[in-house]
């Protein structure tokens, strides 16, 4: 046999097995005993049929495949070997030529390759904004609005109300590019609550500034107004420039009493606090948490974007279709949990699959991408979990996804040694990309830099003297936690493996 290979620019191989006339018919008739031994042949015993018999029988095509397939299993391996390929999956029959000499041509994703480049330059920026007090008032504001009295009152409508409504919609979108006719919209009746703003907000809905229509209404009034929606509408694609015109009725008039903002009050919020500065000073806290946390968020992605900026990333079509894969289980599984299933889905978007593949495919690749960048820092920086942390993660893990099954399905589940790998090496990945996320921070941020420094200094300091405490540790895993009473927990396996 001699092998010979092509490299694609979309990171596959070409590989090429050249047989001897002789080998490739000896593989033939090996193939046509495997045949009469798995097929009942009339006339002769199993295994023990002439090779004309079997072919005549069977058919040449269905010898030749086997044929093929047994020399695959045998030389497949070894030809990767000859030429230094590493595949990412296994190799796809692309063309078998019988003509002449022997040739079976095979396409093989090879594994992918990662060049960092000159990452450990990269610097960015890290300027969270502070906390304002407008920001604590409107938190507290909202406090307040969550605690307010209601109670119905007999008069009309005035700003600070809570107003319910049953609204219906009716209106024309202009033709798209490619359409003729514009598309008429019918939104049905429904009820709902508003509150009636001084100003328009943002995620009002029909539109901002809707409920300042209410004022001066009072239960039983109706009401048509128009509206136009900008072409660039972002709360409903389906809107995005259409005129509607809106009917309404007014239901109910409530009145909202908000709490003053005293010592009581913070009380009735939570009754750790005393006095209303404790209050203000916890919702400052949680604010600063949330806004580092959106910041810490973003500047990640920005890091990473850089990173990516900076690295040759090369992996084959078969990735992005194994991400494509994830993408549409992870979209059935939130869609079930909603009561729909993705045919459903498909069907109230007039697509079928494939196009939202297509529609998927960016997505899929930057994932591809971003996954792989983060998993070669992982191996540079050596920040993988132990044995240990991924098991008491995945113990954790497993009490979240059994806690919504039946004992019987959980106990099924837990023995299933397929998804007991998967889940450890799942938690496994997400372990390692947290601390690589991390440290990739603190290198943007030019922290790396001074931990260097320290540690040589630690290095530095002379035998008797006491060394600098060392302030950072790596993050521990979250703890141990048992399976509900009655249902199994998953067996151990191996934490080492990788990301499926």
């Amino acid at each position: 046999m001699k092998v010979t290979t092509e490299i694609r620019e979309d990171h596959q191989a070409h590989l090429t097995l050249t047989f001897e006339a002789s080998e490739f018919e000896r593989a033939k008739r090996r193939a046509a005993r495997t045949l009469s031994r798995k097929v009942k042949i009339p006339g002769f015993r199993p295994g023990k049929a002439p090779y004309e018999v079997v072919v005549r029988y069977l058919g040449e095509a269905e010898v030749i495949e086997e044929a093929v397939d047994a020399l695959l299993q045998e030389y497949y391996l070894k030809a990767l070997d000859e030429v230094s390929l590493t595949p990412y999956a296994p190799g796809e029959l692309e063309e078998v030529i019988l003509e002449g000499t022997p040739v079976i041509k095979v396409r093989v994703p090879l594994a992918p390759e990662v060049e960092l480049g000159n990452f450990e330059d990269l610097r960015l920026p890290y300027e969270p904004e502070p906390v304002t007090e407008e920001e604590v008032d409107q938190a507290l504001e909202s406090l307040r609005e969550m605690h307010a009295v209601i109670e119905p009152v007999d008069r009309p409508v005035k700003i600070g109300d809570l107003v319910y409504i049953t609204i219906r919609g009716q209106g024309q979108r202009p033709p798209k590019e490619g359409e003729e006719e514009p598309e008429e919209i019918t939104l049905p009746a429904r009820q709902l609550p508003l509150v009636v703003h001084s100003e328009p907000q943002e995620n009002e809905w029909p539109y901002p500034g809707f409920s300042q229509e209410l004022v001066g209404l009072s239960k039983g009034d109706e009401k048509e107004v128009t509206y136009t929606y900008p072409e660039d509408h972002e709360q409903d694609e389906a809107l995005q420039g259409a005129t509607m015109i809106f009917t309404f009725a007014v239901d109910e008039v409530k009145s909202r009493i908000l709490p003053e903002l005293n010592d009581a009050f913070a009380q009735t919020v939570n009754s750790e606090y005393e006095t209303i500065e404790d209050l203000r000073k916890a919702v400052r806290e949680s604010l600063e948490n949330e806004k580092k946390s959106r910041y810490d968020e973003e500047y990640a992605a920005k890091a990473i974007k850089a990173l990516l900026e900076e690295a040759t990333v090369k992996y084959p079509p078969k990735m992005v279709e194994d991400e494509l894969d994830f993408l549409l289980n992870d979209l059935r599984g939130q869609l079930a949990r909603q009561g729909m299933s993705l045919e459903m889905y498909l069907k109230m978007r007039e697509m079928d699959e494939a196009a939202l593949r297509d529609e998927m495919r960016e997505e899929a690749e930057q994932r591809v991408r971003e996954r792989l960048v983060a998993e070669k820092l992982g191996e540079l920086w050596q920040v993988e979990p132990s044995e240990e942390e991924v098991m008491t993660m995945a113990q954790q893990r497993w009490l979240e996804i059994a806690m919504g099954m039946e004992e019987k399905q959980a106990r099924q589940l837990a023995k299933d040694n397929d998804f007991v790998r998967r889940l450890i090496s799942s938690v496994a990945y997400d372990i390692t990309l947290g601390r690589t996320v991390e440290r990739l921070m603190a290198l943007a941020k030019g922290e790396l830099e001074n931990e260097e420094a320290n540690a040589e200094e630690t290095e530095s300091t002379p035998e008797g003297e006491d060394a600098p405490q060392e302030t950072a540790s790596s993050p521990e895993g979250p703890e141990s936690g048992k399976a509900p009473q009655g249902q199994d927990e998953p067996p151990a396996s191996d934490a080492s493996e990788s990301k499926d």
